[in-house]
């Protein structure tokens, strides 16, 4: 039987079980193992990349240069690949619990960011169905545009100072998935929802630009994740 998740900090925890075996005495003793591992560590999915994406090294920054010319029909995608939103998940999130990382943008990258299940549609966008949660940046002649997207829809929230490092909280035990604005130690905005099944980190950019990934890092004191 697995192990109970009642008591979790903000750190994921890892439960392994061992057996050893007595050389003298042939009686089998069971352990747990109760390892707790800051942060929460996964790399980007490049079978789920858009065509139009470029990948660093390092597995965590990457790039749309864009080419507003080019046609749907010229652009060759695998089966595993965001064919229209120029889109990547992350690796899947399968420990329950509390997790966190962090995005680093520019003020003028348009972006999407938050999560996805696995069977997220590939040719529709995040935030536009039911299998994805996500953050979307949008600058426009007059204002930054800042939305919460689920199924298509979006609460009215204005955003007056514009974060440059984002962090994302996930817990799956409360169902909270939370945007913060990590320059000001403030907290953006809260989806309460009920996971049906373990999510993907999900990135988008809408036109070209950068964005990078920071994970395997601590939760700032102020991220609470009651």
């Amino acid at each position: 039987m697995a192990p109970p998740f009642a008591a979790f900090s903000k750190y994921p925890k890892y439960f392994i079980f061992g057996r050893h075996l007595q050389v003298q005495i042939p009686i089998l003793h069971s352990c747990l193992l109760y390892l707790q591992i800051p942060g929460t560590l996964f790399h980007l999915n490049e079978e789920t990349a858009h065509s139009s994406l470029a990948i660093s090294e390092d597995g965590f920054t990457f790039m749309f240069y864009g080419d507003e010319y080019t046609e749907l029909n010229d652009i060759t995608f695998s089966d595993n690949a965001f064919s229209r939103c120029v889109a990547i998940m992350g690796e899947l999130i399968p420990i329950r619990g509390k997790h966190y990382w962090e995005l680093e943008v520019e003020e003028q990258t348009e972006y999407r960011i938050g999560v996805a299940y696995e069977d997220t549609q590939r040719n529709g966008y995040l935030g536009a169905n039911n299998t994805s949660w996500c953050m979307r940046h949008v600058t426009t002649p007059s204002r930054h545009k800042y939305e919460f997207l689920h199924n298509g829809s979006t609460p009215d929230i204005r955003i007056t100072m514009h974060p440059k490092r984002i962090g994302v909280s996930l817990d799956y035990e409360t169902g909270k998935l939370a945007f913060f604005n990590t320059e000001l130690s403030q907290h953006i905005y809260t989806y309460k929802c009920h996971f049906l099944h373990y999510v993907h980190p999900c990135f988008a950019l809408e036109k070209p630009g950068a964005l990078t990934v920071h994970n395997g890092i601590e939760a700032p004191e102020y991220i609470t994740f009651s």
